[in-house]
């Protein structure tokens, strides 16, 4: 019987089959609602929002409660505009090493929202403070709006230099598709993740 979880990791890897020796064929950022359908041997083969099917380590998911709604759903939420963006332990502790990295186009829940910090609970259930500059504060679940032809082209720009990763999807690592797919991802474009398939759609529409 297929579940729903959510990606506790920052970048979570995903293969084409249960073994992190295999290839990787994409990522999922955290926040992101998955469908599992089908566990095995602490492995979940999960089908993404971009309907992208592949195998996700069981250790980066958390499975909702039934009931439960999807993470960043309601209420408030932070959505990082930066390409990397830094979480820490107090509002304070910028001098200190952050406690984790969070990438472009994630979604994360606030619980508190300050002049210069603001702070968010992850998928987990820990809070994090961060940087007010670094996102941009919304409703859960509002849609991006649709972005113009050159507002798609200025985010692309901002991914030039960025290293190229086979199954990437974040600016730590990105492939063609990954980097085609987020560009309009931004900008309230969805699109399939596979480079033949983006254009075989082209073609069509």
């Amino acid at each position: 019987m297929e579940s729903l979880g959510v990606v506790l990791s920052n970048v979570a890897n995903l293969f084409g089959e249960p073994d992190t020796g295999g290839e990787l064929v994409t990522q999922a950022i955290i926040g992101t609602s998955l469908a599992i359908e089908e566990s095995t041997d602490g492995w979940h083969y999960a089908r993404l929002p971009d309907q992208y099917h592949a195998w996700i380590e069981a250790k980066h998911v958390r499975e909702y409660a039934q009931g439960e709604p999807a993470y960043a759903s309601e209420g408030q939420i932070a959505e990082i505009q930066e390409l990397l963006a830094f979480l820490h332990s107090r509002p304070d502790d910028t001098s200190r090493a952050p406690a984790m990295q969070v990438t472009i186009g994630a979604r994360l829940e606030v619980a508190e929202e300050h002049e210069e910090r603001v702070r968010v609970v992850l998928p987990d259930g820990s809070a994090l403070w961060m940087r007010r500059n670094d996102v941009e504060i919304k409703e859960g679940n509002s849609p991006r709006p649709r972005g113009t032809v050159q507002q798609v082209l200025e985010t692309a720009k901002r991914f030039l230099g960025l290293p190229y990763l086979w199954g990437g999807t974040t600016p730590l690592g990105i492939d063609c598709s990954g980097f085609v797919q987020l560009s309009y991802h931004l900008h309230g474009v969805s699109l399939l993740r596979d480079s033949s398939i983006q254009y075989t759609l082209s073609l069509i529409h």
